[in-house]
């Protein structure tokens, strides 16, 4: 019989949670023989939290609801907290959400002082007009997936929490950094990385901290007429270490990500980059399913030709007592002005 889990009132609660807690309530569900409805099971376990429900039976149908806004809240936390890079540019970026819609057109004005201005009383008032050929952010799917063992999530509600949020997070973490921290260009997939056609700019000779903070300031003046103060340095761990020790009361935050190399550094403009997400997400449980275990080319589980080809490893997930989780939702980026990401490779220090 299904107990209710009552959370540790003394642990702050996030609104991420009731993504993560749709997964445990519909996982459960799956391995329950009496098949109550995971709708059901996330009432028994979670009583009196409607974001789980939300999550579950996808309450955000009509965008104005509050159930679109409890979902809206949920997925928003659990983006901006997963831990990577890109998380940290979204925690201070311009977040949008589609709400239905198939695209957002965002427009663009150059920086310039005289866009807002002195004027006398009763005097005429400047009117900029916005480039209606600015940014076009439109959806692309963002899935993840994973096994888990029965065990797992027959035990302990806050165990599996504790192990479903991990997985999730290092899923979109390192997923989305990998696309947005790119100079890849734009597919049918996924929008362009941030660093599609801007080259590089030269590293310092010599190494060092007069390398280092020359690097760094000549990044910062390439993106200062978009950044202002709005700047944020993107590297992976051993740069920013240096970079601590090198400038340790720099102004600017510096974000780790291991998806950028450790000869790279980058320079964005927060406020001209954005992201939009739609406020549903889609939590998918199995326990019988037959899987590609392959995360870097999944293969259909058969192909037909000459000779036919077969996925391997294959995984039955009902012989190995094993459920398979999937998460998809819709999300996409793009940098609304030119000129707001700065990179440089080959560093010296």
């Amino acid at each position: 019989m299904l107990k209710p889990f009552i959370p540790d009132r003394t642990i702050r609660s996030r609104p991420s949670d009731a993504v993560i807690r749709a997964v445990v309530a519909s996982a459960r569900n799956v391995t329950d023989a009496r098949g109550i409805g995971a709708e059901r099971t996330a009432t028994t376990l979670y009583p009196g939290q409607q974001g789980v429900i939300d999550i579950i039976t996808k309450g955000t149908v009509t965008p104005t609801t509050s159930s679109a806004d409890l979902t809206r809240q949920a997925i928003t936390d659990l983006l901006i907290n997963a831990g990577g890079a890109t998380s940290g540019l979204a925690q201070r970026a311009l977040s949008l959400q589609f709400d239905g819609t198939q695209s957002i057109l965002i427009p663009t004005l150059a920086a310039s002082g005289d866009h807002a201005t002195f004027v006398a009383e009763a005097g005429t008032i400047p009117i900029r007009q916005l480039a209606i050929d600015g940014a076009l952010i439109t959806p692309f799917k963002l899935a993840c997936a994973f096994l888990l063992t029965r065990e797992l999530i027959e035990g302990s509600p806050i165990n599996a929490e504790q192990v479903i949020r991990a997985l999730i997070n290092r899923s979109i973490a390192l997923g989305w950094d990998t696309a947005v921290l790119s100079a890849d260009a734009a597919t049918a997939l996924r929008p362009a990385g941030v660093l599609n056609g801007i080259a590089a700019l030269p590293a310092t000779a010599g190494g060092g901290q007069v390398a280092a903070v020359t690097d760094l300031a000549a990044l910062a003046a390439a993106v200062g007429p978009v950044a202002g103060s709005q700047l944020a340095f993107v590297c992976s761990l051993s740069s920013a270490i240096k970079i601590a020790a090198y400038v340790p009361s720099l102004a600017f935050p510096v974000l780790v990500s291991a998806a950028v190399d450790d000869d790279t550094v980058i320079a964005i403009a927060v406020g001209a980059f954005a992201t939009a997400a739609n406020p549903e997400i889609s939590v998918d449980v199995s326990r019988e399913a037959v899987v590609h275990a392959e995360d870097t080319t999944p293969l259909a589980i058969g192909t037909a030709g000459n000779p036919n080809a077969i996925a391997a490893p294959a995984r039955s997930l009902w012989q190995t007592d094993t459920l398979g989780i999937r998460l998809t939702m819709r999300l996409s980026w793009a940098l609304c002005a030119s000129g707001a990401v700065a990179w440089t490779e080959n560093i010296t220090w």
